[in-house]
Order: C-alpha cells, then structure tokens, then sequence
C-alpha cells in the first residue's frame, strides 16, 4: 500500500525550488564531477537521517533539498541544511536506484516493478509506469525522454510529463546500472556481460560489445569512451560510436563501481579494495588508494579531493593529485551509496540505516 507523509511547513522551502535538471553522477554521461573545491579537512557531522532500512541509494541534491531512497521501500525527501523531513512516499519494494528531477518531479523505480514520478512539492504521485520486474537502475533524464533498465532485461524510453512508453529495447539479461546518453546513443550494460548501444529517439540497437562478465557498474561518458567496470575485475574503455574495445586494465576484484571521469583521468573503485586514478591515455594508475575492504561506491570528485565509500563502513576523502588520504569518516556498516557534494557537503548513505551529511 502506498503511503505519504508530508511536513507542511516545510513546503515554503520545496516551493522556491527551480526547475533543474538533476541525476544520477552528476548528468547524463554520468561523469560525476562537481563544481566544487571539496573539503581537504578532517570534516565533522552536520547532520544524520534515520531510516528503517539500509541506504544504497545515492543521493540527490539539488539547491536546499536531499531526495534518497531506502531498503525500507521509501522516498525520502530532507532538508539539506537540518536534515528535517519534508516528505516520504512509500512504495511496495525497495528503493537502491538513486532518485532524478526534472520537470518539478523525483524520478525513481521500486524493487515493486514501477517506475515512480512524484510531484517534489507535494510528494504525490503524478504517475508510475511498470515494467512487472524490480528496477535498480537509475534514471537518466534528456530534454523530454527518461531512460532506465529493468532486471526483465529491457531498456525504456518514457515521457517526462505522461509517462507513456515511447519504446523499449530488449537486451539479452538483466540491467542493473544506469544508461549514460550522449550524442544520439544510450549506453547500458547487462549481467549478461553486454554493453549495449542504442538510438536514443528510436530505441533501435546501435552496436554491442561483449566485456568480461555481468556489468553492473553504469558506463560513464568521455573523450569518445564510455568507462565500464565488470565482474571479472576489468575497467572497460569502448568506443562510443563503434562499440570496438579501445583497452582494458585489470584489478584484482569485481568492479561495480561506477566510474568517474574528468581531464583525462578514470576514476573507480575495486572489489580489490582500491580505489584508482587512471590514466586514460597512457592506461596506467596515477596512484591508487587502498581502503580496508570493498569499494563499490562510485565516487565523487571535485577539484582538489575524491569521495569515496567502503565496505570497511568508511567515507574516504582522497587528495585528488597524489591518492594521500585526507580523513575518513566512520559508519556502523558498509557503505554502498555513492556521495554527493553541493556547497562542500558531502552526503551519502550506508548500510547503517543512516544518511549522513558531513562539512
């Protein structure tokens, strides 16, 4: 059954928000790099939200509000400076995909099998489209197209502001990550250990590339590449318009990680328990960082410092020039969630129930 909690006098503050477009890592070639300096001291707690379930979603944040999802099978909507709830919705499933907004909605899917829109002001539900399978993808928004996979194998383009299915695109197993789209293609992978790339305005395959692996790491967009981690421990360079393997560079784990991309170098974590800076033409590591167990959060950079979260329960903040650790900050389990930085905050989730913001 879905339920709604709203917090009335919160509203003044969801009603100066503007009409952004915002998603996951940043845009939709899933770069994620912020215009931000970043936080090179020890940081100290700003605020913490309790939820009742784990938090693998990675948050949204956009002008004065933070939108995430939990394992509890909630959307929550929080004030970005106190940490206050303003809304929740719920849904029938867990919620791990990271929430976007465009035209005044949140956009997520459900483990219900249903694709969420709800109205950012008011936490209503405007529509919902379902696929009949669970959805840890998350959305990537274009002009009037919203792009996402379903574990049914199928790849969809719906309308922003109805819903309607413009089409769908049949892979060959299921998509776990997040389509990046750039230059007419969206860019997915499967655990089949395919990345596909189709039309964005037909649906219509454009090429395959088959990596080593099931992919669940979503594809990040640069200098012609689309970077993608796969299960048998490889970062993938695939050339966007040929789907012909540039390189591959080999770690000593899985990478779910979703990696970023910025002035020419990789960055991403390892089940190996590194996080890497690579470098994307000489295909070599500028340093890596080693982490006390897993990291499959996909980080965060900004102009001097890279966040990142581990299974060791740690949000690791990484001098972005030479991999030196900055500080760390702890956690009661593992952390999944992928942070975000708006005015040098950084806000993620963890398994702990809890989603932290430190500055």
């Amino acid at each position: 059954m879905k339920t709604i909690v709203a917090m009335m006098t919160m509203f003044v503050l969801v009603g100066c928000v503007s009409g952004p477009v915002a998603m996951f890592r940043g845009n939709p070639q899933h770069t994620g790099v912020y215009d931000e300096a970043g936080l090179m001291q020890a940081s100290q707690l700003q605020w913490k939200f309790r939820t009742m379930g784990g938090i693998s979603s990675a948050p949204l944040a956009v002008d004065k509000l933070v939108a995430f999802g939990s394992a509890d099978n909630v959307l929550y909507l929080v004030d970005r400076e106190s940490g206050a709830e303003v809304w929740r919705y719920e849904t029938d499933g867990n919620i791990t995909a990271s929430p976007a907004l465009a035209a005044q909605s949140l956009l997520v899917g459900s483990s219900d099998g249903n694709f969420y829109a709800i109205n950012l002001e008011t936490g209503q539900e405007r529509w919902r489209f379902s696929t009949g399978a669970a959805i840890e993808s998350s959305a990537t928004v274009v002009k009037d197209a919203v792009y996402f996979g379903s574990t049914n194998g199928y790849l969809y383009a719906l309308d922003l502001n109805t819903g309607q299915e413009k089409w769908r695109f049949m892979s060959d197993k299921a998509i776990y990550g997040s389509p990046a789209v750039n230059d007419g293609f969206v860019i997915v992978g499967t655990s089949g250990g395919y990345l596909f790339a189709v039309d964005a305005g037909t649906g219509q395959e454009r090429w395959r590339a088959l990596v080593k692996g099931a992919v669940t790491s979503s594809p990040a967009i640069a200098d012609g590449l689309a970077f993608v981690g796969a299960e048998m421990g490889y970062l993938h360079a695939i050339d966007t318009h040929t789907g012909q393997e540039r390189w591959k560079f080999k770690t000593n784990g899985r990478v779910s990680s979703s990696p970023a991309v910025s002035e020419g170098v990789a960055y991403f974590g390892s089940h190996d328990g590194f996080l890497y800076a690579l470098d994307i033409k000489t295909k070599r590591p500028l340093w890596k960082y080693k982490a006390k167990d897993w990291v499959s959060s996909s980080p965060a950079v900004t102009d001097h410092a890279v966040y990142v979260g581990s299974y060791d329960g740690y949000l690791h903040a990484v001098d972005r020039e030479n991999g030196r650790k900055l500080w760390r900050f702890r956690t009661e389990k593992a952390i999944s969630s992928s942070p975000v930085v708006i005015d040098d905050m950084v806000i993620f989730g963890s398994n702990d129930h809890f989603l932290y913001a430190v500055r």
